[in-house]
């Protein structure tokens, strides 16, 4: 995540003061740091992070959320859960979910099954906030143009999406030369559920029948 990225996250976390958080897609622990340290100074909060492997896709020889290690006093609100889809855990977690953010494989059907397995659980009201929601438009990367399934999905559910705002990348964030100076559209955006969006899922099941 770009260190705008994390700001909106953050800002997301300080601002609605979530306390049931749901994290699909952990990797290294990043942005499981991220929420963690939002949520620090309320009793009330705890963070549930799952991922379908138990090795850091980053770095095989370490755990999925091996960076929380590195924060100890953020640990004890952190409650991570490897080895299978989110729908293997989601019983044991419960219900009452208010914030939950998604990402994993980018690849349909990836996040649209990510997003129908939590549904259920999620409060009417609780925001969702997807990563890498326009990886296609980065030029730079020819394989990113099918990694489409997060910018679907914002596209596709029913509620008030949050965007993030366009920005460019300063020389010292760029990953590529050829991205020098480049105006991107935001990688990372949010969606408030309400009572209606469970009311207009073909929207989303549509999604599946892309290849």
């Amino acid at each position: 995540m770009s260190r705008q990225e994390r700001e909106y996250l953050n800002a997301l976390l300080l601002r609605n003061k979530p306390e049931k958080l749901l994290e699909a897609g952990v990797a290294a622990g990043a942005s499981a740091i991220v929420m963690l340290n939002a949520i620090k100074d309320n009793p009330n909060a705890a963070l549930y992070s799952i991922d379908y492997s138990e090795k850091c896709i980053s770095d095989a020889k370490q755990k999925s959320g091996y960076f929380v290690d590195n924060y100890p006093e953020l640990k004890d609100k952190f409650h991570l859960y490897t080895g299978g889809l989110a729908l293997r855990f989601l019983d044991e977690i419960g219900g009452g979910i208010d914030f939950c953010f998604i990402d994993t494989v980018h690849f349909n059907p990836g996040e649209i099954l990510d997003f129908l397995f939590v549904l259920p659980y999620l409060k009417d009201d609780a925001l969702v906030v997807f990563h890498d929601t326009k990886l296609q438009t980065n030029i730079a990367m020819s394989l990113n143009k099918w990694e489409i399934t997060n910018n679907l999905l914002i596209s596709a559910i029913f509620g008030k999406t949050i965007v993030q705002g366009n920005f460019s990348r300063s020389a010292n964030e760029i990953e590529y030369p050829s991205e020098q100076g480049i105006t991107y559209f935001p990688n990372i955006t949010a969606v408030r559920l309400c009572k209606e969006t469970r009311e207009h899922l073909y929207n989303i099941f549509n999604l599946l029948t892309i290849k």
